[in-house]
């Protein structure tokens, strides 16, 4: 869970960073593009508010022992939390995969930018998720939460 936290953490500076870097680059990209590239803060901005459901863990075992009906209630909501941001990030990224096929060589690192924001609180989240005891939701599954595997003791 201490994993999980610092990696939540982690996440959420990658997407306010990519948050203010898609609202700056927005006025200058103009027309189809800066919609896209609202859209994109604000799939991040989703994301973010998912996530500001989750809450740190205790910061020792004592203390997580005391209550630990409600720490596995607080993980299986926190994973909830961190698949729906991590199904808004993902949805970000496919964004700016359309939007850099088109991109002007000059605004071209800054998209790149953004990107890898994406891509950093992707990989953090999936990490989360997983340390968390959760399942990284594929397109196959289909699911809502990534919690239906960690009831199930898969």
């Amino acid at each position: 869970m201490q994993q999980a936290d610092t990696k939540i953490d982690i996440a959420t500076q990658d997407l306010e960073d990519g948050i203010s870097e898609a609202k700056a680059l927005a006025p200058k990209a103009g027309g189809d593009a800066k919609k896209a590239l609202l859209n994109v803060a604000s799939l991040m901005n989703s994301a973010g508010e998912d996530l500001a459901e989750y809450q740190d863990v205790p910061t020792t075992l004592d203390a997580f022992k005391k209550d630990f009906a409600a720490q596995d209630e607080h993980r299986l909501t926190s994973i909830d939390s961190a698949v729906q941001a991590l199904k808004s990030i993902q949805a970000a990224d496919y964004v700016l995969d359309d939007l850099s096929k088109n991109v002007p060589t000059e605004s071209k690192s800054a998209l790149d930018e953004i990107a890898g924001n994406c891509d950093e609180a992707d990989n953090g989240l999936q990490v989360a998720i997983k340390a968390m005891g959760g399942k990284i939701p594929t397109e196959e599954d289909d699911i809502d939460t990534g919690t239906d595997a960690a009831e199930s003791g898969q």
